[in-house]
Parts: structure tokens; C-alpha cells; sequence
């Protein structure tokens, strides 16, 4: 029997490194298709009009005007998914970055240096609508996640928190099928040799990277830092939640 096994062994080991081989061709192929596709979009103007699209589904399920005063928490340096699309409102920027680099083009808006998680310097209802679009899903620890969600509700009337969807067919930061959920071994393993979203170096120096600085929450999750919200799949690719506290 064991002359049978041994015998046996390289014919299934070779059959077993040629499906391995196909399947990382094919997941190869995966990639540099999404990339070509996302750099492609990247030089039209329709990653715009998808993000104007994606911000209007979500303030037609808010009380929305031309005079409503927005806070932009984690605002980033450009105002890309925000400002450049609300150009009669007035706005309230807050980040981390230094004032200095920030080129936010808009005719009233004000930047604040700080860090969302205390928002003391803004009184309770100071906003008509707080808006958060892609910031909370690197926000890893669960204590200042829950600082900076309460930090939200608090000041404003309405909030709409855009984060990634968990289940979203081609995740947005790898453009990976269902990334979210592979075990975290296999992220880490495909990160490293196709340099996934360019943080290869990264997750080398750190084995930890992505796991301190990306999170795909259910729905049920979101809901604890959230739970008078309701909340949308847009296009099943971002999460959208409206909170009305």
C-alpha cells in the first residue's frame, strides 16, 4: 500500500501545482483587469459623476437644502467626494492634516485641525447634516470608533456615514472579489505578492497593517455606533447609513 501511495504521490502533487498555478493566473488576471479598468475611469470624469450620483442618493434621504450648514468629518486635503459638489453651502471641514495642506476649492468653507474624536470646539446640533464618506472604515479601534460616532450624532441634527460595503462584489481599496472576507492569512499573502493597493512594503514592515488600518463591518456592527440609522447598499459597493438623532 505504501508503494501504491508513493508511486501516486507525484501525479496528484503535479495535478495539485497546476490548479494552483491556474487559480493565481486567474486571480492575476483579476487584478490587472480591475486595475486597467479603475486607471481608465480614474482618467474620464466617471469616477465624479459616480461619486455626485452616490452623494445625491444620499441626501435626497435626508432634509436637504441649498441653506443647510455641513460639517465634512475627515474632509482629506482636496474636498474630491464633498465639497466640489455642494457649492452653495456653507461648510465645516475637520481632519488630522496640517491647515497648510489643505486645497479645498469652495466659496464658504472653514477648516478646522482636530481630531474627530473630540469635537468639543462645535455645540450639540451645530450642523443641519454631518457627513462622513469613506474615513470610519480605517477607524480600528472600537473605543475611538465609538468616540468619533457618538462625536457625530452629537453635533449635528442628521448624519450620513459612507463606508465599504462587507460584501461588496469587488472591494475598493484591493479591488479584490469579496476581499473583506478572506481569512486574514490570504490577504496578507496576496497583498504582498501583487502589492494589493501598493502596500506591500507596508504589510512587510507590519504584518498587522491591514488589520489595524482597514475594517469591513456588518451591518449589525454598525448599528451599535448608530442605532436610530437606517441604512443602504449603494450599488453593492458602499454601505450608506442615516442616522436622524
Amino acid at each position: 500500500m505504501n508503494r501504491i501511495i508513493f508511486n501516486s504521490f507525484p501525479r496528484y502533487y503535479f495535478a495539485y501545482l497546476e490548479s494552483l498555478q491556474k487559480c493565481l493566473k486567474g486571480i492575476l488576471d483579476t487584478i490587472l483587469m480591475h486595475e486597467k479598468l479603475h486607471n481608465l475611469i480614474k482618467k474620464s470624469d466617471l469616477l465624479e459623476k459616480r461619486r455626485e450620483k452616490r452623494l445625491n442618493f444620499a441626501l435626497k434621504r435626508v432634509e436637504y437644502s441649498g441653506d443647510s450648514v455641513i460639517l465634512d468629518v475627515g474632509c482629506g486635503k482636496t474636498g474630491r467626494s464633498l465639497e466640489c459638489f455642494l457649492q452653495n453651502n456653507s461648510i465645516v471641514g475637520i481632519d488630522l492634516y496640517d491647515p497648510n495642506q489643505i486645497d479645498i476649492d469652495h466659496p464658504d468653507f472653514t477648516y478646522y485641525q482636530g481630531d474627530a474624536e473630540d469635537m468639543s470646539i462645535f455645540d450639540d446640533d451645530e450642523f443641519d447634516i454631518s457627513l462622513c464618506i469613506g474615513m470610519l472604515e480605517h477607524i480600528c479601534d472600537r473605543k475611538k470608533l465609538e468616540n468619533i460616532c457618538s462625536e457625530i450624532r452629537r453635533v449635528s441634527k442628521q448624519s450620513v456615514v459612507l463606508v465599504p460595503y462587507r460584501y461588496t462584489p469587488i472591494e475598493q481599496h484591493f479591488k479584490l472579489p469579496f476581499f473583506a472576507v478572506y481569512p486574514y492569512g490570504l490577504k496578507l499573502s496576496l497583498t504582498k505578492t501583487f502589492n494589493l493597493h501598493g502596500l506591500r512594503e507596508s504589510v512587510r514592515d507590519d504584518p498587522e497593517y491591514i488589520k489595524e488600518n482597514y475594517q469591513w463591518l456588518t451591518k449589525q456592527e454598525w448599528k451599535k455606533y448608530f442605532p436610530k440609522s437606517k441604512m443602504y447598499v449603494y450599488l453593492f459597493d458602499s454601505l450608506i447609513i442615516i442616522s436622524k438623532d
